[in-house]
């Protein structure tokens, strides 16, 4: 270690004064700066007090050895590794089993809190080779990504806590391999905060603050007065801006470029109510319609993070429609009301483990919809929305079929796969009718919520009434209805058959 330590010479010594407000606000604006232009960057976790430090490094450089070997031996047969699965089953081949005790030291390793921190994210996103170090042993981080990715998600971790673990040693990574693999991309700064919600931060603001730097937005402060670094302002005012700003920013196609995508964020906090049943004072404080960007939660895709692939219209390529506020916490935008929610489905009635209950719910649904006013058909709409539209189901048989094929992709996957567990995920939203006979599926609404087009959006939105406040809406979340997903709203609107309005979003 002294030999390792002794190849580096400290010039300086960065230090933030964090009782002076402004200069702590004008200097953690250069943070990544600093960190790209370091030669390299030594990281410090502490001394090896369960002595597993040996063991946890040998095995990650094994597992990297497994990983270049076997990538050696398909290079020199010409053999193209297409099968991501096959290739990681053949690295854990040579390592020990997945059972084994020693995998309790890459565990013990990765556990560290300066993993779940949010800061190292721009410690180590400009240098993939930073060194970690630990007691009188160290390694490259990009060697323990590298153990992560054969860790194969879930196939090893034996708690949700270590779950997620996982997943924050490698969002840094595929971030940072995404950035320089696309000439010029700086990823928007909506993705990142998507990205790295799992991190951790003692200042909620440092939520924003320590990786605006990474986005493209973050290049050019100047442009986006609203989110420069600011000690001063408190955490809800910091987010109420931050979401003013991205909906103020012209609409591209990505997702994050604009428009409303940011509202799907608040997704998040109506899986976290539904999954713990938990609600913090700090919540209640925040507006409906700003994402608890403050909060560590789940890393997953909103409804329209998905969606951007299935080329939706459902505002076509509006631009957002804002008015002016009464207060901070308002946010007063256009749209075209649609209908309003009738009744509401527990899908969790039919969740059993891994088993979505897709017949029995959709038995439920048919026998209510009676007037279906959607295009297609009742098993077509009641699909679409849980396949992010590559669903060819239109009749009854499909529905089944769709059941059977679930379980079946889930059992040969062992449950470990992305795409199930987004498909978990959503079977925590609820699907609902319309009183004018349409079928919805998102976020928790309602009885009695509003269905919404909201200008500039990709998705339609549920909106319900303030009890005390007849004019102003409590903001429900993202949902999806067949037959309103490709600009059947627009239409009406434009031939005057429904009217547009300005709400009032507290």
């Amino acid at each position: 270690m002294d030999d390792l330590l002794g190849s580096f010479r400290w010039y300086d010594t960065l230090y933030i004064n964090e009782n002076n407000l402004d200069k702590r606000s004008h200097q953690v604006s250069f943070m990544k700066d600093i960190y790209s232009r370091a030669k390299h960057v030594v990281v410090w976790l502490g001394q090896d007090e369960a002595c597993q430090a040996a063991l946890a490094t040998s095995i990650i450089n094994s597992t990297f050895e497994s990983m270049k070997y076997e990538s050696r031996i398909a290079a020199e047969q010409n053999i193209w590794i297409e099968d991501e699965e096959v290739y990681q089953m053949k690295v854990r081949e040579r390592l020990p089993p997945r059972d084994h005790a020693d995998w309790q030291a890459v565990w013990w390793l990765f556990r560290r809190e300066w993993f779940s921190r949010v800061w190292i994210i721009q410690e180590v996103s400009q240098d993939l080779d930073s060194i970690v170090m630990i007691g009188d042993h160290s390694v490259s981080y990009y060697r323990s990504v590298m153990t992560a990715v054969v860790f194969g998600l879930r196939k090893y971790a034996a708690t949700y806590d270590d779950w997620q673990t996982l997943i924050r040693v490698l969002s840094v990574y595929v971030n940072v391999m995404l950035s320089r693999r696309i000439s010029d991309h700086q990823p928007a700064l909506l993705d990142l905060l998507s990205t790295f919600s799992v991190f951790k931060a003692t200042d909620p603001r440092d939520k924003l603050y320590a990786i605006i730097g990474l986005s493209k937005e973050g290049q050019n402060l100047e442009k986006y007065p609203l989110i420069k670094p600011d000690y001063r302002k408190t955490v809800v005012q910091t987010y109420i801006d931050l979401v003013r700003q991205l909906i103020s920013a012209p609409r591209g196609q990505g997702y994050g470029d604009g428009g409303l995508d940011v509202l799907g964020i608040t997704d998040i906090t109506r899986y976290l109510e539904v999954m713990s049943s938990r609600a913090t004072n700090e919540q209640e404080v925040f507006p409906t319609w700003v994402p608890p960007f403050h909060q560590t939660s789940p890393c997953y895709s909103s409804l329209s993070t998905e969606w951007q692939t299935r080329n939706l219209a459902t505002s076509y390529d509006s631009a957002v429609q804002s008015g002016p506020v009464s207060s901070s916490g308002s946010l007063v935008l256009k749209g075209v009301r649609l209908g309003t929610v009738a009744k509401v489905y527990n899908n969790l009635k039919y969740y059993a483990g891994y088993s979505l209950g897709f017949a029995g719910l959709f038995e439920e649904v048919k026998n209510d919809l009676t007037n279906y006013q959607g295009p297609g058909c009742v098993a077509e709409a009641f699909a679409q929305p849980f396949t992010t539209g590559k669903s060819d189901a239109t009749s009854e048989k499909d529905v089944v079929r769709l059941s059977e094929s679930f379980k079946k992709y889930v059992s040969a996957h062992n449950a470990d796969d992305l795409l199930a567990d987004n498909m978990i995920i959503r079977w925590h939203y609820r699907m609902f009718l319309t009183n004018d006979g349409y079928l919805g599926y998102g976020a928790p609404p309602l009885p009695g919520c509003e269905l919404w087009l909201l200008f500039g959006g990709r998705t339609l939105y549920t909106l319900h009434r303030f009890e005390d406040f007849s004019d102003c809406y409590m903001y429900m979340g993202e949902c999806f209805v067949h037959g309103y997903m490709k600009g059947e709203g627009m239409e009406f609107w434009k031939a005057g058959k429904l009217q547009s309005e300005w709400v009032d979003l507290r």
